[in-house]
């Protein structure tokens, strides 16, 4: 499945339908991590993760968050399988570990015209999700 990108306003709903989504993988199958935080620049900021990650919400991106560290994926889909997104899993004092993570969230306000002008190629890896998803009732 491809990846998620949640854009909407402040309050349209996107963290609660991506924590609603985590409930129905299981909480203890999901990571969640701040992407406005440093850490994310961290070369540990995936420390969380394990092999029985299914799903990784990463909340909050800012305009500037670079998704081309989610471009390698393993692509089973010509063979009736799916994406996997291979993400590199340091922790300190241990080997480099790369993993495979079938879900990915993200949620943001704004998202760089600089991902639509790559074209086929973003678009093959992430689908966009405009929220609020209905228009609100007068």
């Amino acid at each position: 499945m491809k990846a998620r990108i949640f854009i909407g306003k402040e309050a349209t709903g996107k963290t609660r339908v991506a924590k609603m989504i985590s409930e129905y993988i299981g909480k203890d199958k999901t990571v969640t991590l701040c992407g406005g935080h440093s850490q994310m620049k961290s070369r540990f900021a995936f420390s969380d993760l394990n092999e029985n990650t299914q799903l990784l919400i990463i909340d909050d991106c800012p305009a500037n968050f670079d998704f081309e560290k989610f471009f390698h994926v393993i692509d089973d889909r010509q063979n009736g399988g799916d994406l996997k997104f291979s993400i590199l899993v340091e922790k300190q004092g241990k080997e480099p570990k790369e993993i495979q993570i079938p879900y990915i969230i993200f949620t943001t306000n704004y998202l760089s015209e600089k991902w639509s002008k790559l074209g086929a190629s973003f678009r093959e890896l992430f689908d966009i999700v405009e929220f609020p998803l209905s228009a609100p009732f007068l």
